[in-house]
């Protein structure tokens, strides 16, 4: 459901939420624009075409990797420190560059 508001600054803001989504929120100049924005999104989230892209433009594969390694290897522990640095300075840092969206 979407909720357009005007701000103090004059400008409209769309605000929509919906459950098994993330909360979108947008500022337009014009009403109008919201509307149709929130039309759009909304549309988007119940036909299954939506994709939240931000997140994914954040994290790389690294990033996950990272994640993942935290999980097994202490990096206050004296070998898994060792494994955890090698294997970073290794493979993470030319993983940095692809993106959780392309793969």
């Amino acid at each position: 459901m979407a909720t357009i508001t005007k701000r103090k600054t004059g400008a409209w803001q769309a605000r929509i939420r919906r459950h098994g989504y993330p909360e979108q929120i947008k500022t337009f100049d014009r009403k109008r624009d919201a509307a149709d924005w929130s039309r759009d999104i909304e549309t988007a989230m119940k036909s299954g075409q939506f994709d939240e892209s931000t997140e994914s433009k954040r994290n790389t594969v690294a990033d996950m990797i990272d994640r993942f390694l935290k999980g097994y290897f202490h990096p206050n522990r004296r070998k898994g420190a060792v494994v955890w640095r090698g294997f970073h300075a290794e493979c993470c840092q030319s993983l940095a560059s692809v993106s959780v969206s392309w793969v």
